[in-house]
């Protein structure tokens, strides 16, 4: 499906989501980008705005670059196409239209039940110095129950308990509580205990 050689992957997100984020090498997700040259350098060179949108507000992007099918758990999962879903639309973290900016990149999807989900929180991502963040359609009681998690991400990072990106990532990849939106399975409530039981999605099937 993906192109070798063809994007530049960003060793310091990488390694950022393999020891901090605790995700298998096998499993890097792009879902936030600093700017256009990051989401073209790291995601997808073909990255064209998306029609009827303002400059710099939404693109469509031809994913060049996230995960193969493994032997994973999570490959077996019933929306596991989602993850590596080779056109991918991006949105301007402050771009109000993007359920409108969704239809056009996927005019066919049947959306008038569910929510058009940044995968990673707006505001959390304008804290880490993100202002590109991928859309997937999600139903809305999983964008609900994601919620706490999202808003518990941006209080610890405002109070200066979390810190803020750093370094030289210029992208970020999915940790386990944003892969399991994309994937419809609620996050859950304070303790998140659908979150560890997640964790298995983590693991290969046995043979």
């Amino acid at each position: 499906m993906k192109q070798p050689g063809s994007v530049i992957v960003d060793e310091a997100a990488k390694v950022r989501a393999i020891r901090k984020a605790a995700m298998p090498e096998t499993l890097l997700i792009p879902i936030a980008a600093v700017s256009e040259d990051a989401i073209k350098r790291h995601i997808g060179r073909k990255c064209t705005q998306v029609p009827r949108t303002r400059l710099g507000n939404a693109f469509c992007v031809l994913s060049e670059c996230g995960p193969e099918p493994s032997d994973l758990a999570v490959w077996k999962h019933e929306r596991a196409s989602v993850l590596n879903q080779p056109t991918q639309i991006w949105v301007d973290v402050a771009y109000s239209g993007y359920r409108k900016a969704y239809r056009e990149v996927f005019p066919e999807e049947v959306i008038q039940n569910r929510v058009i989900h940044h995968v990673m929180n707006r505001r959390y991502a304008a804290l880490h110095g993100f202002r590109y963040v991928r859309l997937i359609s999600i139903a809305r009681s999983t964008n609900s129950s994601s919620g706490f998690s999202e808003n518990w991400g941006v209080t610890l990072t405002e109070e200066g308990t979390l810190r803020r990106r750093t370094g030289e990532a210029s992208i970020s990849f999915a940790d386990l509580a944003s892969l399991m939106p994309m994937l419809d399975m609620p996050v859950g409530g304070g303790v998140m205990e659908n979150v560890r039981l997640a964790v298995d999605l983590l693991k290969p099937v046995p043979k």
